[in-house]
């Protein structure tokens, strides 16, 4: 698996308007290890699923293409799913029962 992480273009994510600046990616393709344009994302605030568009800037995918990222990503989605987990029983005050074990 191939990891970098680095600058992007300032953007705000489309959910939470938290500001987004920096990115992840990991690919077994060192070619596809960074922002490209189509390539799903997950907001690490909100844990939405957005994708990067032409000027790399991630926006939220429309109804069809989010059912369609979460099948082809599965790893993608889960993990669009446990940030938004984890901060519901943040903000719930509430221990997160996945993360007992851990």
């Amino acid at each position: 698996m191939y990891v970098r992480s680095g600058r992007a273009p300032d953007a705000k994510c489309p959910d939470c308007q938290a500001e987004l600046s920096g990115v992840t990616g990991a690919s077994p393709n060192p070619a596809r290890n960074q922002p490209y344009t189509g390539a799903p994302t997950v907001c690490a605030y909100c844990g939405a699923l957005l994708v990067f568009d032409s000027h790399l800037i991630p926006r939220k995918p429309t109804p069809e293409m989010e059912a369609r990222l979460r099948e082809q990503y599965p790893l993608i989605a889960r993990l669009s799913a446990d940030v938004r987990s984890s901060l519901f029983y943040r903000r719930a005050g509430l221990k997160n029962p996945a993360k007992e074990n851990v």
